[in-house]
């Protein structure tokens, strides 16, 4: 059997994530992959954000935040250590790794997703959209759907849940 390459030893790309600008993501690809969301904001922070009803698939980031709080306390929650460090709230895998990216970002009405630049409080914080195409990870994938959600779901139960991920 050919063993996976895990993406926790892999280089992802760091693009920083500006929630008052558009165009923040003219980097990254048009391609398949895995990403990730890191911030700085305290989970404190999170708790407080309620999805508003004009954004209905929106991510409601206080309900996500309180259903970890049991898996927190058994440490398999990723959560920052101090105040001001930085650490991924989210890691998923996406068919378009750039519509993703900015639809964490700027939101979209239609899709479930982050939509961070909707919450004015989160603006003060630092924000930072990792990403590896499938390609780069795994020649000749050609962004394989099982490949992405097999790789997304072992990442996350070798390096802790993100806090804001539920399934």
């Amino acid at each position: 059997m050919v063993r996976l390459q895990n993406l926790e030893t892999a280089t992802f790309t760091r693009v920083p994530m500006k929630l008052n600008e558009s165009g923040w993501n003219s980097s990254v690809p048009n391609l398949p992959g895995w990403y990730a969301v890191e911030t700085n904001a305290p989970v404190a922070v999170l708790k407080t954000m309620v999805r508003s009803p004009e954004f209905e698939k929106h991510y409601d980031f206080s309900s996500r935040v309180n259903a970890a709080g049991f898996m927190q306390s058994y440490g398999a929650i990723i959560s920052p250590e101090s105040e001001g460090q930085s650490y991924i709230i989210y890691f998923g895998e996406a068919q378009n790794l750039k519509s993703r990216a900015r639809e964490h970002c700027q939101g979209n009405k239609g899709t479930a997703c982050l939509g961070l630049s909707n919450y004015a409080e989160l603006r003060s914080y630092e924000w930072t959209f990792h990403y590896r195409t499938c390609e780069a990870h795994v020649e000749g994938a050609c962004g394989d759907k099982l490949l992405r959600t097999i790789l997304e779901q072992r990442w996350r139960a070798e390096n802790g849940w993100p806090i804001l991920c539920t399934q």
